[in-house]
């Protein structure tokens, strides 16, 4: 049988986790297991414009879950950090989870801009089938970050991850 976030420690930390790179960051904080789907939702967003992707089934499919696809499976191959874009312009991270030899799933934020990045506003307006002008709106100003603060994330995260493995390795 697979092992799951569950068996690593409570649903609670892994929330718990979210919550605080969120705060942290302000970013789509989210927990994937090992075929890619969220254990929990993301305890808020970055910005208005993943939020309607996100609940969009086309933008869901075709800007979201390809990126945590490709770079899911990145990470595994790599067992590290991976940093990208998504389809739609925003960066992500992907942080692989491993128990032992076995890849969990994976842990890492979205949402958030490159000082220097710019969205994909025509092919997430073609995606969701609506204006550039309403995808603008949506975006609103986003948070940008510099190549030092998406390092300092996921440097943030590797270690959580790292003590939460450790804490079951105690008990």
């Amino acid at each position: 049988m697979a092992t799951g976030f569950t068996d690593i420690a409570p649903m609670e930390k892994w929330v718990e986790l979210a919550r605080e790179v969120y705060d942290r960051f302000g970013c789509n904080a989210v927990t994937m297991d090992r075929d890619n789907n969220p254990v929990h939702p993301p305890p808020s967003w970055a910005n208005q414009l993943c939020k309607q992707i996100k609940a969009h089934r086309e933008g869901s499919k075709y800007i979201c879950a390809v990126s945590q696809q490709n770079l899911a499976a990145e990470a595994k191959q790599l067992k590290e950090s991976v940093i990208e874009e998504c389809n739609g312009g925003f960066l992500k991270i992907v942080v692989p989870v491993f128990l032992g030899d076995e890849f969990v799933g994976t842990v890492g934020g979205c949402g958030l801009l490159d000082e220097e990045g710019e969205i994909d506003s025509l092919l997430i307006a073609d995606t969701l089938g609506v204006s550039q002008e309403e995808i603008e709106d949506l975006l609103g100003d986003p948070k940008r970050v510099t190549n030092d603060e998406v390092d300092e994330m996921g440097s943030f995260i590797e270690r959580r991850v790292g003590e939460i493995l450790s804490s079951r390795a105690g008990s």
